[in-house]
């Protein structure tokens, strides 16, 4: 198992894997996909690492980080924890979490923080290194 920081070159990796996770990325044509991976490494404010298990890649998450007045210091979102659906239960998830926490500890961040569904089964593996927040989270889309 290796875990690395994604580069530009994993394009097509990332966009298979990501392809059906999300409920809009079959929506989404591969030039968009494209355009939205390489402004990652433009900006600079999203990292990203890539869990590989015997060349294959089988994980990926992607962390945010940004300046918080009230913290006094940066805070962390995991915007994205993707296992492949044939590595999931394994352990997989877990060590991308480890991977995330590590990462934003070294960082300096102030904390980490991550949004799930209500329903999303992977609550479990969260609770096994976060607490719940007692926060309820408002969303407004714009297109």
């Amino acid at each position: 198992m290796e875990i690395r920081l994604a580069k530009k070159s994993d394009f097509e990796g990332v966009f298979n894997l990501n392809r059906g996770f999300w409920p809009d990325t079959n929506k989404i044509k591969k030039a968009e996909f494209r355009k939205a991976y390489l402004r990652e490494f433009k900006e600079k404010n999203v990292t990203r690492f890539l869990l590989f298990e015997k060349g294959e890649l089988i994980g990926c998450l992607a962390l945010a980080r940004y300046w918080i007045t009230h913290t006094r210091g940066y805070q962390m979102i995991l915007e994205e924890i993707i296992v492949a659906k044939k590595h999931r239960g394994k352990g997989y998830g877990l060590k991308l979490l480890d991977c995330a926490i590590r990462y934003a500890k070294k960082q300096g961040a102030k904390e980490l923080w991550l949004e799930t569904g209500i329903k999303n089964t992977a609550q479990k593996l969260y609770t096994k290194r976060m607490k719940k927040a007692k926060v309820i989270v408002f969303k407004l889309r714009f297109k």
